[in-house]
This record gives C-alpha cells, sequence and structure tokens, in this order.
C-alpha cells in the first residue's frame, strides 16, 4: 500500500485523534531527501575520487548509502574509487531511511539526481633515461639505468616504469611504482641498446633510449722502484702492482729499447742488477684478459761508486815527522764526496774521519793505511790501501835536466844531485832510480836506474819525473819535478784573393798558432828563394809572375821552437781589356770592278797603335802604322789610296799594351757593291782570330 493511501486511512478517526495522529506521522514517516558531493584531482584528471553524502532525513534514520560508481559499486559515505583512464563515469546514489514512528512502514529507498564525473588526461609523460658509468663500460661491469628523469605534465604522476635491457623491444622488467632504477652486467664489447617505457597515472606511455658502449679500456700501467738511487751490483725491486687490478700479464725492458725482454707472467714484481752507473730508461707493458695493452717508463739512475784516492807528505816520513794525508783527489762519477774515513795506524779500524787528517808516527814501520769515501747516495767506496814507510834516516834526493824546454821526442838527459844524509855512520847511495811518470796518488813506479838516464817524451805538456834515492842505512828519499815539453808551433796561412792574378795585390795572412804559448817571430819568403824578408802576421805583394809560386811562413814560438809551412800559390795570368774603342772612316767609290780607295782615317784613344794591312790586286804599297800618344786622335792614313779589285782585303788592326787587338777587315766586291765588314779579335800571343768579347 502507498504512503498516501495509508494517510488516508487514518483520517477516518476521530479529528481529536486524527490531527494528532497527523502531526506526528508527518514529521515521523518522511523519505530521506539523498543528496551527494564528488572531489577528485585538479582539473578531473585520473586518480582517486571521493565521493560524499551530503543526503538529510527528517526522521534521522538513514539506514545506508549505496553508489554505484562508473561500474563498480560501494556502500557508506564517503567513499573512493580510482580511475585511471580517461572518460565519463556516471555517479548513482541511493539512501534509505529505517521505520522510525512508524512501525507498520518499512524502509524506503531514495534516489539521488546522478552525477557524471569526466576523467581526462591533461598531461603527457616524457620518459628519460641515463646509465652509469658512463661509456664506454668494461665488459661484465655494473650498468646502472635510471628513469628518475622521466616527467608528467600537469598534475599527473609516472605510475609504472618498464625496462628493456636487451634490446629486443621487450620490456622484461617491470619495476612498477617501486623504483625508477635497474642495473644489468655488461656484456661483450659492442654497443648495446637499453630502452625504459613509462606509464603515468592515466595509462598514457612514453619511451626512451640510450645506447651502452661495452668496450675494453685499455689497462693502467704504473709501477715503483727500490732501491732508488740504484746501485751498481746491487739487486733493484720492480713493483707494477699499482697498475689496472685486470692485468694478467707484466712485461719488463731495462736496456732501454722497449722491446720487453722480461715476461713477468701474471707476477705483478719482478728484480733486475744494473753492472754501470748511468740513467735507464726503465720500460712496463701490461696485458688484460681482453689482449688490451698499455706502456709505461720511469728513468732509474744507478749510482757509481765514489772512487778513493790520496797522497800523504813528506813521502819518506821520519820518525815523529807529521805526515799529511790528503783525500781531496777522490771523486764520485755521478755526484760528490760527503764522508772520508781513515785507517791511519793499520789495524782495519776507521777511526779518523775528514779530508786531510794527519799523523805522526813513533816508531820506525811501514803501515798500511787504508782510506774510504762515501758519496751523498750513501754509496761507500772500494778501500783504497796505500804502504807508508817510516824512516830511521832520509837522503837528499835531487836531480838536474837538460834541455830546458824540450820538443816531444827530443832527448833529454837526467842527471841526479842528490846526497846522502848526515847521519852516524856516514852512508852512502846505493841505488838511483827514475819514475817518467810520477803520481803522488801511486807508488813509485821503475822506469830507469842510473845517476844520469836519458829519456823523451812522446808528447808535448807537463811530465812530472821522480828520482828515488836510497842509501846504505836503508833510508830513500824521493824528489821530484816538472818537465814541460814545449809543443812546437803550427804554421799555416790565408792567401787572398784564393785566385789571385798577375800584377794585382795578394795578401797573405798567417793563421798560425802555438798551443802552449804566444808566437814571437812570423816571417815570410815570397820567392821562394830561402830568405825570409817580410815579418809580421800579414803582408801582400803585387810582384807575383804568373804561374806556380812557392810562398813560405816560417813562425817562432816564446821557446824557441820554429815551424815552417810552404804553400804552391797558383797565379793566373794578367786579364787584357777588351779590344780599343775605335772609330774608322773608309773613304771610297764604287765600281763595277770594285772600289776606288781615296781615304782612310781612324780615331782612337790614348797610346793606340793602328796597323793597316792591304792584300790583293790594287793595293798601294808600303807600311802604312800610326800611333797615338798621351791622347786620343784621329789618325789620317793619307797614302793609303788606290784602285783595289773584287776579292782585295783591308785589315785595320787596332791594339794596346794591355788590351786584346781588334781586326777589323772589309773584303771587296765588285758590281758597285759596298764592301764587306768583318770582325773578329785576338789576345796578345794568341794564334788564332776569335770573336770579339761583347
Amino acid at each position: 500500500m502507498s504512503r498516501p493511501s495509508r494517510i488516508a486511512k487514518r483520517l477516518l478517526l476521530p479529528a481529536l485523534l486524527a490531527v494528532t495522529f497527523l502531526f506526528v506521522q508527518v514529521v515521523l514517516a518522511a523519505p530521506p531527501q539523498p543528496s551527494f558531493t564528488v572531489t577528485g584531482p585538479a582539473g578531473n584528471e585520473c586518480g582517486v575520487y571521493t565521493f560524499t553524502s551530503t543526503s538529510t532525513d527528517p526522521d534521522n534514520d538513514i539506514e545506508s548509502i549505496d553508489w554505484t560508481l562508473g561500474g563498480a559499486t560501494a556502500t557508506g559515505s564517503p567513499t573512493q574509487a580510482t580511475f585511471g583512464t580517461p572518460g565519463a563515469r556516471l555517479i548513482t546514489m541511493t539512501a534509505t531511511d529505517g521505520s522510525a514512528g512508524d512501525p507498520d512502514a518499512g524502509p524506503e529507498t531514495v534516489p539521488a539526481i546522478p552525477q557524471t564525473v569526466s576523467v581526462v588526461n591533461a598531461g603527457v609523460p616524457t620518459a628519460a633515461i641515463g646509465t652509469a658509468p658512463a661509456n664506454p663500460v668494461q665488459p661484465g661491469a655494473t650498468v646502472t639505468v635510471s628513469a628518475a628523469g622521466s616527467t608528467d605534465q600537469g598534475n599527473g604522476s609516472i605510475a609504472k616504469y618498464e625496462f628493456d635491457l636487451n634490446g629486443d623491444n621487450t620490456f622484461e622488467t617491470n619495476n612498477g611504482t617501486s623504483t625508477a632504477t635497474t642495473s644489468f652486467a655488461a656484456g661483450d664489447p659492442a654497443s648495446h641498446t637499453v630502452r625504459v617505457r613509462v606509464t603515468d597515472n592515466c595509462g598514457a606511455t612514453d619511451t626512451a633510449v640510450t645506447s651502452v658502449l661495452v668496450q675494453n679500456t685499455p689497462p693502467t700501467a704504473s709501477f715503483t722502484f727500490a732501491p732508488s738511487p740504484a746501485a751498481i751490483g746491487r739487486s733493484v725491486t720492480f713493483d707494477a702492482s699499482g697498475s689496472s687490478a685486470d692485468t694478467t700479464k707484466y712485461e719488463w725492458s731495462f736496456d732501454g729499447d722497449a722491446t720487453f725482454e722480461v715476461d713477468g707472467g701474471a707476477t705483478a714484481t719482478t728484480t733486475h742488477t744494473f753492472t754501470t752507473s748511468g740513467s735507464y730508461l726503465v720500460y712496463l707493458r701490461v696485458t688484460d684478459a681482453e689482449g688490451a695493452t698499455n706502456i709505461t717508463n720511469r728513468l732509474v739512475r744507478v749510482n757509481a761508486k765514489p772512487i778513493a784516492s790520496f797522497s800523504y807528505a813528506p813521502i819518506a816520513p821520519l820518525i815523529g815527522e807529521q805526515v799529511t794525508f790528503n783525500g781531496t783527489t777522490s771523486s764520485d762519477p755521478d755526484g760528490s764526496i760527503t764522508k772520508y774515513e781513515w785507517d791511519l795506524d793499520g789495524n782495519g779500524s776507521y777511526e779518523t774521519l775528514g779530508a786531510t787528517p794527519t799523523h805522526t808516527y813513533t816508531s820506525a814501520a811501514t803501515v798500511n793505511v787504508k782510506l774510504r769515501v762515501t758519496d751523498g747516495d750513501n754509496t761507500v767506496s772500494n778501500v783504497l790501501e796505500r804502504s807508508v814507510t817510516i824512516q830511521v834516516t832520509r837522503p837528499v834526493a835531487g836531480f838536474s835536466y837538460a834541455p830546458h824546454d824540450p820538443l816531444p821526442g827530443q832527448a833529454v838527459t837526467l842527471t841526479s844531485t842528490s846526497t846522502p844524509s848526515a847521519s852516524p855512520g856516514a852512508p852512502s847511495l846505493v841505488a838511483t832510480h827514475w819514475d817518467f811518470a810520477y803520481s803522488p796518488l801511486v807508488d813509485f813506479t821503475l822506469d830507469g836506474a842510473g845517476g844520469s838516464i836519458v829519456t823523451s817524451f812522446a808528447t808535448a805538456g807537463a811530465h812530472t819525473v821522480a828520482v828515488k834515492v836510497t842509501e846504505s842505512g836503508g833510508g830513500f828519499a824521493i824528489a821530484t819535478d816538472t818537465i814541460v815539453v814545449n809543443a812546437p808551433p803550427q804554421a799555416s796561412f790565408t792567401v787572398a784573393p784564393a785566385k789571385p792574378v798577375e800584377g794585382r795585390e795578394v795578401t797573405f795572412a798567417s793563421t798560425s798558432n802555438d798551443p802552449d804559448g804566444p808566437l814571437v817571430k812570423q816571417e815570410w819568403d815570397l820567392d821562394n828563394n830561402d830568405k825570409y824578408e817580410r815579418l809580421g802576421a800579414v803582408t801582400s805583394t803585387t810582384k807575383l809572375k804568373k804561374g806556380t809560386r812557392t810562398v813560405r811562413l816560417r813562425v817562432t814560438d816564446s821557446k824557441g821552437a820554429t815551424a815552417t809551412t810552404a804553400v804552391p800559390v797558383k797565379v793566373a795570368a794578367k786579364p787584357y781589356k777588351p779590344p780599343p774603342d775605335v772609330t774608322k772612316t773608309l773613304g771610297y767609290a764604287r765600281r763595277k770592278w770594285g772600289l776606288l780607295v781615296v781615304a782612310l782615317i781612324v780615331r782612337v784613344p790614348s797610346k793606340t797603335t793602328v796597323r793597316v794591312q792591304c792584300k790583293g790586286r790594287g793595293c798601294p804599297r808600303g807600311k802604312f802604322v800610326k800611333r797615338s800618344r798621351k791622347k786620343a786622335a784621329a789618325l789620317r792614313f793619307t797614302k793609303f789610296k788606290g784602285s783595289l779589285r773584287q776579292g782585295a782585303t783591308i785589315t785595320v788592326i787596332s791594339s794596346r799594351s794591355d788590351s786584346i787587338a781588334e781586326y777589323f777587315t772589309y773584303k771587296v766586291r765588285g758590281n758597285e757593291r759596298s764592301p764587306l765588314k768583318i770582325k773578329r779579335c785576338k789576345t796578345p800571343g794568341a794564334k788564332k782570330l776569335r770573336a770579339c768579347p761583347s
């Protein structure tokens, strides 16, 4: 029965009761008034939407709210639904009340006005992809792929990340929304394609792609060595463990040629011993499992041992006489000496330090004195041992020599002037020995014996000679002197010009020298008569005749030694000047039979001789020769006239003492033609005519 029918039935009751009842029933049994609100993402984008009932009921007894949310159902208020794709969703709601105040009336359900939610996707996702480490990567390395840079426009968000890690366009790795990164192990060397596909909260997708270049990077090569500097004969350890961890082979080259003669296999360390000092470029080549190599080198300095050397004075000390030892002649080939250690009493203990210690011996004996030195690299030398004899008596040693300034190879007489000591017992000299190349750094060497001896020295320079005399008591003494062998001068000179010409100046300049002193005299013989008429370092002359001439230079040094050189100088003949500039005027009339010559005038410069020769029929008789004096002149041959027949020749010869002669010939032709002119020249002394110089 409908609600209006029930109300009408009740109105039939008594009025008072009916009125009272009607008032109560209208309030308690009114139907609910359903309504609802919808809230969702801004712009109605995909996402979570909330639906809230705003229904009312006069009886306040709404018992249930029921929804249809675009195909899904829900109860209660508020409620939510997620719309993940764009589109229109119809939203309906019903409100059902109870029977409060009217037990006979059952629950009543009232629908609300439906609403349509239009879900839109305002944004588009943009995929981004990156990899680490940067290209190239080693085979087997872990590569991290990140899509964290992906974005979605508007208020959208990335809901899913999918990865294609093997380049087959299949997105086999689905990370969902948990993380935007994944990783994989790099494969064989090649360029590998990696993709990411992102899906936003509305289901839109985008893809990004990148390449991972797997490439075997050569290993790094590095090594250390110890000790540094190295020492001759001592093992040096080389350690390449600082090279790349994936190195599988280590090869070494110790002689600087990078031929890698030492194969260390997989062992990173090796040793080597250098036999000579110097700087050595040591090479290391490392190889990894892929066959890639790298090379590095380092300079290893091998320290040379210092060399101990010392002298002492006096050479034959007496008991109680102070002896000074000098170790400053010790040396280090590649550094400097920093420590001198001495065993001065021969007991094997190096108790004395310093470069020049002193010691006094209290008894006669032969003591083996030792010195060892240390360089700046803390390398100790070999021990130098020398015997020092301490004596009771000592003769007086000395000698003279002649000549005073010998030349190389020249005989030198050495004469001992030694005397025995004045000690008791009147000792006498019993032996005289000579050392021709004495050094205080080594022991006396016997080169000759006798009170007087002759020797020579092959080279110029200072030569230290020592005489050692021994007396009958056993005492000895050594005396030294330096004989300076004179280096003879060396004579030489230059000639300028290099090709001298007869009559012109030639200059001779000495380039002589003396290796060990100045030249005091330079003398010249310019005419090869063995007489040195000129002095000085430079001389000149204009008197050399043509041909090969010998010029000599003799030089003398400050010790009187001389040297002579003779140089053949080829002197060229004096060149002749060009032919004189002459002008010839031949007066003639042309005839059928030849020429009628009436005059000949030749204009010439000073000191020029002109001869006219005529050959053939009609030539005038006589000699026709004229010469100009100190000035230019016109030479007139007034008697040179005649009727010259065809074939006759007139030759005008112009010459000067220092010039080439000109032969100018007129050849007579008939038929009233002018003569043929021919110009030729001849050098003095030549037999044939030639073309004149231009």
